[in-house]
């Protein structure tokens, strides 16, 4: 089980989150769920396009932010575009 790290009243960071994560996070009030991290970039990491699935199937908004190296003024712009899509409460 991952450790959802408070930051602010409606953003939450983790490591990288699990299948499972997703189910438990619906069920304490979150809306969308973020990836930051590359595909590949972990060997057995889950791929985007399956978090994605599992997190429309939650009914809960993704969105793909990832970010290889110092973050970019494009990276920055993708957090943003996911974050004001993610409603009220983000991991």
């Amino acid at each position: 089980m991952t450790d959802f790290k408070h930051v602010t009243d409606g953003f939450f960071v983790a490591p990288q989150i699990d299948p499972e994560d997703i189910v438990r996070a619906k069920g304490e009030g979150f809306t969308g769920v973020i990836v930051n991290r590359p595909d590949g970039e972990m060997l057995g990491q889950p791929s985007m396009e399956k978090m994605a699935g599992l997190a429309e199937a939650a009914g809960m908004s993704f969105g793909a932010a990832p970010i290889s190296g110092p973050p970019t003024l494009d990276d920055i712009a993708a957090m943003e575009a996911a974050l004001d899509a993610g409603g009220d409460k983000v991991i």
